[in-house]
């Protein structure tokens, strides 16, 4: 249900973080996306899309400090 409330055109339901991001917030990235970096690191598993993704977000929220 909330993935369909999320990707409906027109929709104006978004998820927190980008909200955050839109609204120039700091972002819960670190505890979500580190966390998620942290736990493939343990298992040895290669995540560039979300390595990308956290690099994305900590310039922005460095931009915003």
């Amino acid at each position: 249900k909330a993935l369909g409330m999320l990707t409906q055109k027109g929709s104006s339901f978004t998820a927190s973080m980008l909200r955050d991001l839109e609204s120039g917030q700091r972002t819960e990235h670190e505890h979500i996306l580190g966390d998620m970096l942290k736990r493939a690191a343990r298992h040895e598993i290669a995540i560039p899309l979300l390595e990308m993704a956290y690099t994305n977000m900590q310039i922005r929220q460095r931009g915003q400090d």
